[in-house]
């Protein structure tokens, strides 16, 4: 049985992305500051590095935490593994925030494949997130090291705070109306089922190897068309209030990705359909 090292499996992804691994390898899991101290790792074939900074207050709050937390912590996990002689693939989290800056200079309105231009364009405390993703991409492929980055779009079908399916549901248990922000903002959902089985697939296939993958929905949605959509399938009555942001400055026009690489590299794509996966979350 194939030995993983995983940091993160304490997160939102983590928790679900662990029990799934473990039906096929023997996992090991890192929890601690890995911007202070790396612990030995001994032989491995493969590290997927999960974990990192991704709470939205905290881009706003203290966004040279945000540099720091994720950067230097996958500096110090490269470092620790090319010493090592058996060297593992390295399968690193990324995001599609990365491409944030390039949508909204471009207004880019088709599903991005992996070569879109990287751009970092302001000063915006809410880019720190997508920046670090940036600077870790690059330190990923300049490592030595045989890696796998995984650009990760927006995941639905777990309990998670500061997510737009929890919020929809919190507001159904306790009001009688809704409230959507950024209403026009246009999202691509992808279930955590089909995200594991994406990166299992990915991590059974040789071709994946040092290269960047997306992985999201097919379809994107607006907020306003989703909340529409979920009351259509709850079959219930409730008003819609569109409230705009205050703080969300770095609107995006549309961030959906074009899945043409995993297709051709795993034959996978998604199986759990969006309506589906809303009568699953909200038990219908």
């Amino acid at each position: 049985m194939k030995k993983i090292l995983f940091t993160g499996s304490k997160g939102d992804i983590g928790k679900f992305l662990s029990k799934e691994l473990r039906k096929k390898y023997k996992v090991h899991t890192i929890n601690t500051d890995l911007t202070k101290k790396i612990p030995k790792i001994l032989n491995m074939d493969y590290v997927l590095h999960f974990a990192g900074t991704v709470k939205p207050k905290d881009n706003f709050k203290d966004p040279i935490k945000v540099f720091e937390n994720n950067i230097i912590s996958t500096l110090n996990l490269i470092n620790s593994l090319k010493k090592l002689k058996k060297k593992p693939i390295f399968i690193f989290a990324s995001s599609s925030q990365v491409a944030n800056d390039y949508l909204n200079f471009s207004k880019h309105k088709k599903n991005f494949d992996e070569k879109i231009p990287l751009m970092l364009n302001n000063n915006n405390p809410q880019s720190s997130y997508g920046y670090s993703k940036i600077f870790c991409e690059k330190i990923v492929q300049m490592s030595g090291l045989n890696y796998i980055i995984l650009r990760i779009f927006n995941i639905y079908g777990i309990r998670k705070k500061n997510d737009f399916f929890n919020d929809i549901f919190d507001q159904l248990k306790s009001s009688k109306k809704i409230k959507i922000y950024n209403s026009k903002i246009n999202l691509s959902w992808l279930h955590i089922k089909d995200l594991c089985d994406a990166i299992l697939k990915i991590m059974e296939t040789r071709k994946t190897t040092n290269q960047i993958i997306n992985l999201g929905g097919e379809k994107s949605f607006s907020n306003l068309e989703l909340a529409k959509k979920i009351i259509k399938i709850l079959k219930i009555k409730i008003k819609i209030f569109k409230v705009k942001s205050s703080k969300n400055k770095n609107k995006i026009y549309k961030s959906a990705p074009n899945l043409n690489k995993i297709k051709v590299l795993t034959k996978w794509k998604p199986k759990i359909s969006l309506n589906d996966g809303i009568k699953s979350f909200f038990n219908v």
